[in-house]
């Protein structure tokens, strides 16, 4: 499939939800949400990301929870926010990238 990160791993199981997924990429920059389903437990979901992302090189930033948990990791010049959210029957995620942001410094 088009849509998919090379540098992002995706837990066995999870199909791509394509109707709810776009992704962008030249030589420049890449920005893109991509959604999948599956049946996995959100907690070895979450665990899954936490031991993987730094094999592609991703440095872990935050964990943040509530009704669902958004992981937040960044490289050089991108951030990867990765949602999960579990729900009766399916586990949903959210992989978002985009670039970083830059302070501009007002004089």
């Amino acid at each position: 499939s088009a849509l998919k990160f090379e540098d992002v791993p995706v837990p066995a199981g999870f199909r791509i939800v394509s109707d709810q997924s776009f992704s962008f990429q030249n030589e420049l920059t890449r920005v893109g949400i991509l959604r999948y389903a599956g049946r996995a437990n959100a907690q070895k979901v979450i665990q899954f990301y936490q031991d993987q992302m730094p094999l592609y090189n991703w440095q872990f930033v935050n964990l943040i929870e509530y009704d669902r948990s958004l992981l937040n990791f960044e490289k050089s010049d991108q951030t990867c926010t990765i949602t999960v959210e579990a729900g009766v029957t399916k586990t949903v995620l959210a992989i978002a990238i985009a670039p970083k942001g830059s302070l501009i410094s007002k004089k």
